[in-house]
């Protein structure tokens, strides 16, 4: 012992006088390691992906504990941070202020904000960790709006949990502003017998696809977001069909919008577009039923968050349409785009994902080497690159908090 003293004395004169602490902490951490995500999901001012190994991390604010770090802040996180949970995932989605997930049993988790009970865990209590979902339902897919989360069963049958003073849980209630928070605090069945293949949450609407690709709305109906064929301005608790004849693939809810991908791999929007979020090549106060985006391009993936889109054409190239206002469409500008505009990468991509609010966006995207660029708004480090500052052009995800 008395040899251990001396060792450990004489180790601290030698870092006096040397600077042990600028040399160790010069090396890199054992703990820090290189992520290789693949799913990558952009919320309001949060980023969420999961690895290889089912581990979800999260970077960006943690205001609500959207980061599901086990603690909430007002701190931006500019690195990926583990979700403090032992269990493995395989689906991940980002919402405005929470985050919720999906075992590989169908078990969904969510965590964050939930004072109209979106973590859907029966109460209107925050959670910096995950906290399953109440009901014991399987599920296949989820989907984390704004104050409202859904999922589908393997069945078919979708569920939604969380605010519904518009109508948006489609369960054919209203509940009404002055009910607010509402407390739909378990999941509650969509009415209408339909069986689904997609459902995704927006901001105050939401909208599904049945397994034959016909696509429906509920929620708040105004500026056409719902594609009704017919100005509405009425909320609509229960599923709705878009009118048209196209078949879906894919739908995304955005803030005033929904564009949707076809079975003909052509892209369509509807509802507001004064930003450019229709992709038709001007701005669009209200567009009543869906219209393509301008262009010949053919996507494989498209993503709708709050005022601008993004999507993947079949040869792994990104391009991007609407606000731009944080540089979130990637092309090295801050000016709105009326048309799908390509980013400025020549990296090919396999997966986007659209993020941020009404003002300020982000876009996510993993590459087909399987590497996680962000571009866009980055005041709470929503990008991962280690910094707080804007991006106009994608940018790397850097390694994890050691």
């Amino acid at each position: 012992m008395r040899f251990i003293g001396l060792v450990i004395g004489a180790l601290a004169i030698f870092c006096s006088a040397f600077g042990c602490a600028r040399h160790f902490a010069a090396r890199p951490s054992a703990s820090s390691k290189s992520l290789t995500f693949t799913i990558v999901s952009a919320g309001q001012d949060h980023t969420c992906g999961l690895t290889t190994d089912g581990d979800v991390y999260c970077w960006g604010a943690n205001a609500d504990g959207q980061l599901g770090i086990g603690a909430s802040d007002k701190l931006p996180h500019p690195k990926p941070l583990r979700v403090a949970s032992r269990i493995k995932f395989k689906v991940v989605s980002a919402g405005n202020r929470h985050t919720c997930a999906l075992t590989a049993d169908g078990t969904a988790y969510c965590w964050g904000a939930n004072d109209s009970g979106q973590l859907g865990n029966g109460s209107i209590t925050a959670s910096a960790t995950p906290v399953a979902v109440q009901g014991k339902l399987v599920f296949v897919s989820v989907s984390a709006g704004a104050t409202h989360t859904c999922g589908i069963t393997s069945a078919g049958d979708a569920y939604c949990w969380g605010g519904n003073w518009h109508g948006q849980l489609g369960n054919g209630s209203l509940d009404g502003e002055q009910k607010y928070p509402c407390c739909h605090t378990e999941p509650t069945r969509v009415v209408g017998g339909l069986s689904f293949s997609e459902v995704t949450a927006g901001g105050i609407h939401t909208c599904g696809i049945t397994k034959s690709g016909k696509p429906y709305g509920w929620g708040i109906a105004n500026y056409g977001r719902l594609g009704l064929g017919q100005t509405r301005t009425v909320n609509l608790p229960t599923p709705t069909p878009v009118s048209t004849s196209v078949e879906f693939l894919s739908i995304n809810p955005g803030g005033f919008y929904t564009c949707g991908l076809a079975k003909t791999k052509i892209a369509y929007c509807w509802g507001a577009g004064e930003e450019g979020e229709l992709g038709n090549g001007s701005p669009v106060a209200e567009q009543n039923v869906p219209l393509a985006v301008s262009g010949t391009l053919h996507f494989s993936t498209i993503a709708a968050r709050y005022s601008h889109a993004c999507g993947i054409t079949n040869d792994g190239s990104v391009y991007c349409w609407g606000a731009n206002q944080a540089g979130q469409i990637g092309d090295g500008s801050t000016e709105n785009r009326y048309v799908p505009t390509a980013i400025s990468s020549d990296r090919k991509f396999k997966l986007i994902s659209s993020g941020g609010n009404v003002s300020w966006g982000h876009t996510c995207g993993i590459t087909t080497d399987r590497r996680t660029l962000c571009w866009g708004d980055n005041r709470w480090g929503q990008l991962g690159n280690g910094s707080t500052g804007a991006s106009l052009k994608a940018a790397f995800v850097t390694n994890p908090e050691p």
